[in-house]
């Protein structure tokens, strides 16, 4: 069960985009499901990276200012 606010939108978006409102759900969840997807394989790498890897900030600051 959806919230009656919720139920509006969507059947207001199904509506703009000629769809059903099943349609706008379906597309709604794969976005999200794909999304958050992608955020759990960002935090997996950034877990997973060596605790060596940083960055000295005049390094970093030396390479983005030099003249080529």
């Amino acid at each position: 069960r959806l919230p009656d606010d919720l139920v509006r939108s969507i059947d207001k978006t199904a509506r703009a985009m000629n769809r059903s409102p099943d349609e706008v759900i379906c597309k709604a969840v794969e976005l999200y499901l794909a999304r958050t997807e992608e955020l759990w394989s960002t935090l997996d790498r950034i877990s997973s990276a060596p605790e060596t890897l940083a960055f000295d900030w005049e390094d970093v600051e030396g390479s983005l200012l030099a003249k080529d």
